[in-house]
Parts: C-alpha cells; sequence; structure tokens
C-alpha cells in the first residue's frame, strides 16, 4: 500500500510524495502468500468498477492482505481467501441468499435436497425448479459454512485455532464450498465481462 499526496494544478493534478504505507515484505517472500494476494486482487478487480469508490472493500482488501502477510499456516490462508470472496460478493450486493427458497420462499430446513443457483444467487428445492441448468447440488452444511464465511470478519478466522490434521471431513467440506465460490465468481465475471475472463486461482 502506496500513500500519495498530491496538488491540483490548472490542468493536471500533480503528485508531491508517495511514501509506503505497509509494503507486505512476508507475501513478497512467500510463493503461496503471493498466489493468494494476486487472486483476491484480481478478482476485485475484475468485479469492481473502476468509479466505484467504497472505503469498505477498500479495507476488506487492506484487512486481507494483512492477515495473509501474518498468516504462516497455508489452510488458514485458503481459509482466509474464501471469506475474502464471500464478503466481497456481499459488499458487492452479490452475495446469496441462503435463508430460504427463491421459488417458494420457505425456509430452508435441515433435510431439503437443495440446489444452489448461480444465476439468482440463491438456494432454491430441487422439488421447485423443472431443470437443474446453472445450478449446482449443495448441502446443509455447505450453506451453514458459506453463511458463516460471509458474516465473521476476517479477524475472527484469522485469531481462530483450526485443526486440520486428521480431519478430512472439514477439508472435503472446504473442497466443497471452495468450487461453489469458484464457479460462482466465474458466473459473475461472464456477467461483467460478457465473454471468458482469465480467473486467477491460487495454488
Amino acid at each position: 500500500l502506496t500513500e500519495i499526496g498530491w496538488v491540483r494544478g490548472k490542468y493536471f493534478d500533480h503528485i508531491i510524495r508517495a511514501s509506503a504505507k505497509n509494503p507486505f515484505y512476508k507475501i513478497k517472500k512467500d510463493l503461496d502468500k503471493i498466489s493468494y494476494s494476486l487472486s483476491a486482487i484480481k478478482i476485485l478487480d475484475r468485479l469492481v468498477l473502476p468509479e466505484k469508490a467504497d472505503f469498505f472493500i477498500y479495507q476488506l482488501l487492506v484487512d486481507f492482505l494483512q492477515s495473509i502477510d501474518d498468516e504462516q499456516e497455508l489452510f488458514k490462508m485458503r481459509i482466509l481467501w474464501n471469506v475474502f470472496c464471500w464478503q466481497l460478493m456481499k459488499a458487492l450486493g452479490l452475495g446469496p441468499n441462503l435463508k430460504n427458497c427463491s421459488k417458494c420462499q420457505q425456509i430452508i430446513k435441515e433435510k431439503d435436497v437443495l440446489l444452489f443457483d448461480f444465476r439468482g444467487g440463491s438456494v432454491v428445492h430441487q422439488k421447485c425448479v423443472k431443470n437443474d441448468n446453472g445450478k449446482i447440488k449443495i448441502a446443509i452444511d455447505e450453506i451453514k459454512i458459506i453463511r458463516l464465511f460471509s458474516e465473521k470478519k476476517l479477524a475472527f478466522w484469522k485469531n481462530k485455532t483450526i485443526q486440520k490434521e486428521g480431519d478430512t471431513s472439514r477439508c472435503r467440506l472446504l473442497d466443497k464450498t471452495e468450487n461453489i465460490l469458484k464457479k460462482f465468481l466465474v458466473y459473475h465475471e461472464y456477467s461483467f465481462e460478457g465473454n471468458v475472463v482469465s480467473f486467477v486461482e491460487p495454488v
């Protein structure tokens, strides 16, 4: 991050000073940190309009980069990336509705058979739709994780102790929610650009 000072001129503004506010030294020295940081910036650049100034989104990115800079565990970096993406979508008004079926409006229940609708940005009962085009199956546990990622701030996850070793079910659950996230991001990138885009995926 760089702090820039400028003065207005008659025809052009003039930069009078520039200084690094936070160089994120640890990110620069770690390929995994670089990968996650680059991916987050690329996604933000694709989804946020150039003229849309939003301090919350700016602060979300700063907090994410700081969290990645401080983090040592690769699994936690992956979680932080997921949290950043879901919260960015929410801030842009693209966050999914995960509380009730978008067709019948009934509250989602534990035993419901559900689909995630990329176009509608919502969940829908499988029985409420004629076909599953543009949709993917989603379980209640996956919905709960996405809700947490969308609502709990990065600081919560940064300070949370997460045991990965020996917990393959937790890894599989993250794999599934991350798959939904990536497809959701690609869908919106298609919507914004109208063509195929280069989605930078962290390693």
